[in-house]
């Protein structure tokens, strides 16, 4: 791999003279009945932030070393729309639907991004990318309904992938190091989907004592979501470092752990299906 230059430099320092970040908001929204139960409701923003915090240019110290603090000079904003239909609790049941399609977009996710393109010998950024939380779709639906006593709610959460830069296993280069030539957040993680059940059923112990018994099932369908991943595959399951590490295997007896162990990350997956279920006394 390249080693980054880091020798002579130091920081990043924070700066009591930076201004706060500014944001300027737009929303405009509209509510419209479309009948005596069902609720339509459109709204459509716009937040525009300046002073965007990033790392400055290196502030020379002399004999070769310089040092680098927080400085306002990037840029991001946030656009989009939100859709939402309600139908009020009726009849024993209601519902709630709602869509959110939104753009984050900005110079850098993190002010430290461009001190180590520095490091690196690359140059800051000169375009707009997507932000690391960037998500474009998201949809949230859930029902409910209850009936002498029983009772119960489903809930149901997609969102789309969200970005990450994709990166080779290839070492470096000549002059520069392979990842840094790949355009940052230019590709998307797998989308997640889950769905949350909850029961219940009211019960009277005495006429001062009353409970409820309950069992709620978090991911129902015990769905396995990605949520972190390998930079060149895109997937939490698999990575080409893996082979050229069993091709290099020296197969020591003494090894405590397999390669395989190395890269197995069950934590890089959401949590599986969970039930809780018990009781509730009201005195």
């Amino acid at each position: 791999y390249k080693m980054p230059e880091t020798s002579g430099k130091f920081g990043i320092y924070g700066d009591p003279d930076l201004e706060p970040q500014k944001t300027t908001s737009y929303e405009l929204g509209l509510q419209q009945e479309i009948t005596r139960d069902l609720k339509l409701e459109v709204t459509g923003y716009f937040r525009d932030v300046r002073n965007w915090v990033s790392t400055g240019i290196p502030i020379d110290l002399g004999g070769g070393a310089s040092y680098f603090k927080y400085v306002n000079k990037d840029y991001s904003n946030v656009r989009g729309v939100i859709i939402t239909v309600d139908r009020r609790f009726n009849n024993y049941y209601g519902w709630h639907i709602d869509y959110t399609f939104q753009t984050a977009e900005g110079s850098n996710s993190n002010p430290s991004e461009e001190f180590g393109a520095i490091l690196d010998n690359s140059e800051p950024r000169r375009s707009i990318i997507p932000l690391n939380w960037d998500q474009r779709h998201t949809l949230n639906a859930s029902a409910y309904a209850s009936y002498r006593g029983w009772g119960g709610h489903i809930l149901m959460q997609y969102g789309s992938g969200y970005p990450y830069t994709p990166v080779y296993t290839s070492s470096s280069l000549q002059g520069q190091t392979l990842a840094n030539v790949l355009i940052q957040n230019s590709r998307r993680k797998q989308s997640t989907v889950n769905f949350d059940l909850k029961l219940y059923k009211e019960i009277t112990f005495s006429r001062d004592i009353h409970g409820r018994f309950f069992i709620n099932i978090n991911n129902l369908f015990d769905t396995t979501n990605e949520i972190t991943i390998w930079g060149d595959t895109g997937r939490s399951s698999g990575t080409a470092e893996q082979s050229l590490a069993e091709e290099n295997d020296d197969g020591n007896p003494l090894r405590p752990n397999t390669i395989s162990d190395y890269f197995n990350h069950p934590e890089w997956y959401s949590d599986p299906r969970n039930i809780q279920f018990g009781v509730q006394v009201s005195l």
